[in-house]
C-alpha cells in the first residue's frame, strides 16, 4: 500500500494526504462510518463517549514538532520521596517532584529519547539540611554545582537541557522559592 494510508477495520481506507476535517465513527458491529476528511498534519483524538475519531487542533509539523494552536501542553510529573538513591527516568516524563527523606540523596538519570528541557522541584523535608549528589558529566552553569537550600521545607528548582547530539546534560538551579 503506497502513501500514508490508514486502514480502519473491517476494511475502510482513508488517505490522510487527500482528506481533510474528517470524522470516523466506529460502531463495534463491523461497521465504520466516515464523514468529512482527514489531513496528514493534524493528530487524531477519540471521543470516548461517542466513539468518534476526530482531528484535534494539534498539528504535526513537516520538519518535526507540534503546533498546539490555541491549546496548551501539560506534563505528567514523576514523584519520589528520597531513600538515599533516586533515578529520574526522563523517558517517561520531563518533570520530577522530589522530597528529601531522612538522608542525603544520590541521583541517577535515564536519558530521554530526544533533546529536551527537564525539571526537578527539590523540596527539603521538615528537618532540612539534606544534600543532593548529581550524576557525573553534567555541565553546570558557570562550571559550578548549584548550592541548594537546606532550610526545612525549602524549595528549589533544578533545570536541565539534555542534548541528545552530544549526549550531555546542561544544568542550572533557581533556589529559595518562597512566597514574599
Amino acid at each position: 500500500m503506497a502513501g500514508n494510508w490508514v486502514r480502519v477495520y473491517p476494511i475502510i481506507e482513508v488517505d490522510p494526504t487527500v482528506d481533510t476535517d474528517a470524522k470516523i465513527k466506529a460502531i463495534l458491529v463491523n461497521e465504520v462510518t466516515k464523514t468529512g476528511t482527514f489531513t496528514a498534519e493534524r493528530l487524531c483524538e477519540i471521543n470516548n463517549s461517542s466513539g468518534i475519531i476526530d482531528q484535534s487542533d494539534i498539528e504535526h509539523k513537516t520538519g518535526g514538532g507540534y503546533d498546539f494552536n490555541i491549546n496548551s501542553a501539560g506534563f505528567t510529573t514523576q514523584t519520589a520521596t528520597g531513600d538515599g538513591t533516586t533515578t529520574c527516568d526522563w523517558r517517561i516524563g520531563l518533570k520530577f517532584r522530589f522530597v528529601f527523606g531522612a538522608q542525603n540523596e544520590t541521583f541517577t538519570f535515564t536519558n530521554p529519547d530526544f533533546s529536551c528541557h527537564l525539571q526537578i522541584i527539590m523540596i527539603q523535608n521538615g528537618t532540612g539540611n539534606k544534600l543532593a549528589t548529581w550524576p557525573a558529566g553534567i555541565r553546570w552553569a558557570k562550571g559550578a554545582l548549584p548550592v541548594l537550600s537546606t532550610a526545612a521545607n525549602s524549595r528549589d528548582i533544578v533545570n536541565f537541557f539534555f542534548d541528545d547530539y552530544d549526549d550531555v546534560y546542561y544544568g542550572m538551579a533557581g533556589t529559595g522559592f518562597a512566597v514574599p
